[in-house]
Formats: structure tokens, C-alpha cells, sequence
């Protein structure tokens, strides 16, 4: 398979995902999926499977890391630019380097500890 096949079927994947994911919270049939189609989907979102399915991932994404789940940072959603412009500190309030600019790592640093404590979220030595 060609990379420019796979990115095309990973980018599709996604839309689909996201088109069903809408479908499904709406309970609105889109008119590309055929009615018989729809029928089969509804009852299988239904079913004690896909909810027993549903709660596993709902549990998998929150376990671990104190509760937090996997990923999650404590930080605002800002860009590295936007955080340069803060005069060498970045939003947590790290200073940046010495000649005032903000680092990535100080960024990093900032979104994987806890804002009361500065303990690690991840486990990770801080």
C-alpha cells in the first residue's frame, strides 16, 4: 500500500468515525446510509454488547493517573508563539530561559505537574 493510500484511508477513517459518532448522538439517519442499513446500526447501539463495550473504553480512558485518565494535561491550549509573547514565562508561570525566551520543555514540564502541588500527574518524576 502506497503511504499516500494509507494517510487517505487513515484521514476517511476518521471522518467516518466522526460522521457516525454524530449520527449516532443526533438518532438522525444521514440520507447517504440506507434505512435497512440504519435499522442494523440503531440495534446494535442498543445492545448490551456495545453499551458493556462503551463502559470498558469509558474506563479505560479514565484509569490510572490519579483518576485523570491517559492524556490529560492541566494546562490551557495556547501555541508556542502565543506563549512567547508572555515575556518569558509561560501561562503556569515557569520562567522561561535566560535570555527571556519560553522553552518547550518548561511547557511540558508545566502541563504534565498539578497547578496546587507541582506533583506529576503521569507518575513522572517532575
Amino acid at each position: 500500500m502506497t503511504k499516500m493510500r494509507h494517510a487517505w484511508e487513515i484521514k476517511v477513517g476518521d471522518w467516518m468515525r466522526d460522521f457516525l459518532g454524530d449520527a449516532q448522538g443526533a438518532r438522525k439517519r444521514p440520507v447517504w446510509i440506507l434505512e435497512m442499513y440504519w435499522e442494523h446500526m440503531m440495534k446494535y447501539w442498543e445492545s448490551p454488547e456495545y453499551k458493556a463495550f462503551c463502559e470498558q473504553n469509558k474506563r479505560n480512558r479514565n484509569e490510572g493517573r490519579g483518576g485523570q485518565g491517559v492524556g490529560k494535561h492541566t494546562g490551557e491550549e495556547i501555541s508556542k508563539g502565543s506563549a512567547k509573547g508572555r515575556e518569558g514565562s509561560c501561562s503556569h508561570g515557569l520562567s522561561g530561559g535566560s535570555d527571556g525566551s519560553w522553552s518547550y520543555g518548561a511547557g511540558l514540564k508545566a502541563a504534565h505537574l498539578r497547578a496546587e502541588n507541582s506533583e506529576a500527574i503521569d507518575g513522572l518524576p517532575p
